[in-house]
């Protein structure tokens, strides 16, 4: 919807131009002077300007559109569409007058969207879950404790399991229904049942020769 605004003179007018036919872009209010005579009278930045002084300035190139600007005197009329979305700070009242130049503070209000009630809760510690099956047990309790791993059983299976696969067994011997089966033992009491002759020294076995032969030498 255009808006009237209406700047009292003489100039400067305290606005500047953007845009123009030359540049492909419609004219844009691009600045405001802070106290300046375009922001008492509520001229904004990013206003379009649809026309100067009666003259419509949708084919005004940017050289033109400042020339008729600065033919005011006393007055300047200018016809501008300003767009939702505004490119500057909000107005504050301050001791009757309007500045738009300074920001307002004031917190907006905002619907309160209450958060789920699991967000309010304390947090609770975590808790490994239990088996389904108390039955069912996957590590042995001994293992549980420190104590558990170095346990003289635990090292012993430990054992026993990695040497499994790098030592073949023996295959076992026979077994014995009695000592006396043995082939020890057999050999054992077949040494005591033949009869063993005396044995002889050197020195006793070469007098015996002697005798034996007359004492001839």
């Amino acid at each position: 919807m255009p808006l009237n605004v209406v700047l009292e003179g003489p100039a400067p007018w305290g606005f500047r131009l953007t845009g123009g036919k030359d540049f492909n872009q419609p004219l844009t209010v691009s600045r405001i002077t802070p106290g300046g005579k375009a922001s008492m009278a509520n001229l904004c930045p990013g206003d379009l300007i649809l026309a100067i002084e009666g003259e419509a300035a949708v084919d005004m190139l940017h050289c033109d559109a400042q020339n008729k600007i600065k033919e005011a005197t006393y007055q300047l009329n200018l016809s501008v569409e300003r767009p939702e979305v505004r490119l500057w700070s909000p107005q504050v009242a301050e001791d009757g007058k309007v500045n738009p130049f300074k920001v307002n503070l004031e917190a907006e209000q905002q619907e309160f969207k209450p958060i789920g009630t699991g967000h309010n809760r304390k947090a609770q510690p975590f808790v490994a879950a239990a088996n389904i099956d108390d039955k069912r047990q996957v590590v042995s309790t001994a293992y549980n404790t420190p104590i558990g791993l170095y346990s003289s059983g635990n090292i012993q299976d430990a054992m026993q399991g990695q040497m499994k696969g790098l030592v073949l067994d023996k295959p076992e011997g026979r077994t014995l229904t009695s000592i006396e089966e043995s082939d020890v033992y057999r050999m054992l009491q077949k040494d005591q049942e033949e009869p063993q002759e005396p044995r002889q020294s050197g020195s006793f076995k070469a007098l015996q020769d002697f005798v034996d032969s007359d004492g001839k030498l």
